[in-house]
């Protein structure tokens, strides 16, 4: 993906609005229990472990929290689309920009 596709920096709109609204900081003991934790594999380094782990941490809580929407109950369109804008976001993006941001100001990490 080229630059001129990105949108405000980020991968889509939605990756963008989830940035917008769920800032690192709402996975900080997260990120740090998984840096502290993560270890390589055969055929994983330690980075590319903690950036599975968390990009599948943040996808978790949003799954949640669309699971527990009232959306589904009342008006499925609105669940419907919620979903469709969920996949869209590029929860790697986001879990590798978390655990640099972390990283920069955790030096001792």
């Amino acid at each position: 993906m080229n630059n001129s596709e990105k949108y405000n920096g980020h991968a889509n709109y939605e990756t963008w609005l989830f940035n917008l609204y769920h800032q690192r900081e709402h996975f900080e003991n997260d990120i740090e229990y998984i840096i502290k934790n993560a270890s390589k594999t055969e055929y994983l380094s330690k980075e590319q472990i903690e950036v599975m782990m968390l990009e599948e941490t943040i996808e978790d809580y949003l799954q949640s929290l669309s699971e527990s929407s009232k959306f589904a109950e009342y008006e499925p369109f609105f669940f419907d689309f919620i979903n469709a804008s969920i996949k869209q976001i590029d929860f790697r993006e986001i879990a590798e920009n978390y655990i640099e941001e972390y990283k920069q100001e955790n030096k001792e990490l």
